[in-house]
């Protein structure tokens, strides 16, 4: 199965949500700057209009686009599952698709049983998927988790966002000891606080995360800032790497900076991925 896209970047640092029963807005979605557009048949798509919506879905993922469309299927068990399963199963047009509310690995298998070939993007919304959550990453075919934390924090009678940080960790922990890229963070809500929303990213790139999932195009080059490395952090990363290779010269794989800061070729990932995102912020349509 594979998306009719031109791939533009390497790293998913921004997904915008669109509704499948607005096409129009999908399509305005992969020019906006973001990096994935997921074409949403779930909580934005009343259950009257589900089947519509699907046609609307089949009509879009032929269209080719600057950015991927990853359609968000129904979660299993509801009325609605296997219904988006079969229409999306006799398509070949999208390699990645997202499921949520996902509780186990079985879930996971099972869907790509009838799909083979797609990579899915796996929401984590309840405690029974939070405590499942090494192995669902360890998943074959999972291609990225991330956890729906307004669903979450309702389930689990949270009211203190501050109570969700060690899920945010285990998630964080979970992700990378599978080899998953590092998670994005969990849908920002309220549209009228830009500066909330930064502040949210800068902290959740401070835990771990890598990007967010938007619901509204005005946030993504806000996301794409605050996850964006800055002049001094890629020149700290440049000194880094070309230390770490003067000392590999004389058979060291431990150097120290000007700063006398210590570093070794453990750290050499984390200066080569600031590299990578600035130079992705560079290669963005201005």
């Amino acid at each position: 199965m594979m998306n009719a896209h031109r791939s533009r970047h390497d790293l998913v640092i921004s997904a915008l949500f669109c509704p499948a029963n607005r096409p129009d807005r999908c399509l305005k979605a992969t020019r906006s700057g973001a990096d994935l557009v997921i074409v949403d048949l779930e909580d934005s798509i009343a259950p009257a209009g589900k089947a519509a919506a699907r046609v609307e879905m089949q009509r879009l993922l032929v269209q080719r686009t600057a950015v991927p469309l990853c359609p968000r299927i129904n979660a299993i068990g509801s009325p609605w599952f296997a219904d988006d399963v079969e229409v999306l199963a006799a398509s070949q047009h999208f390699s990645q698709v997202m499921m949520p509310k996902v509780q186990t690995p079985d879930e996971v298998a099972a869907l790509r049983g009838r799909m083979p070939g797609v990579r899915v993007r796996v929401l984590i919304e309840n405690a029974v998927g939070i405590r499942n959550m090494a192995a669902i990453a360890a998943t074959d075919g999972v291609l990225s988790m991330g956890i729906g934390e307004a669903d979450l924090a309702s389930e689990l009678g949270i009211t203190d966002p501050k109570a969700l940080e060690p899920i945010r960790v285990g998630l964080v922990v979970a992700c990378r000891a599978a080899g998953l890229p590092a998670p994005m963070m969990s849908a920002y809500t309220d549209l009228n606080d830009d500066g909330g929303l930064v502040a949210a990213c800068r902290r959740a790139r401070g835990q771990g995360f890598l990007g967010a999932q938007v619901v509204h195009p005005r946030q993504v080059p806000l996301v794409v800032d605050a996850f964006t490395p800055g002049a001094a952090e890629v020149r700290g990363a440049q000194e880094v790497l070309a230390t770490l290779a003067a000392a590999a010269e004389h058979g060291s794989s431990v150097a120290v900076l000007q700063s006398g800061a210590m570093v070794d070729a453990a750290m050499a990932r984390g200066a080569q991925l600031t590299l990578e995102l600035a130079s992705q912020r560079s290669r963005r349509p201005t």
